[in-house]
């Protein structure tokens, strides 16, 4: 693999890191949300 292509790789992977810790509680809550409805909807 060409080293540019590891290297964007690279930086992909760094930047989605950066982003999911950045919206970890908003990630949360969204669960949160989702089993809620699902519970609803299985009672």
């Amino acid at each position: 693999m060409p080293k540019a292509v590891r290297l964007v790789r690279a930086l992909t992977v760094e930047r989605h890191e950066t982003w999911l810790e950045d919206h970890r509680y908003l990630n949360m809550d969204l669960q949160k949300e989702h089993k809620k409805e699902a519970l609803r909807r299985a009672a």
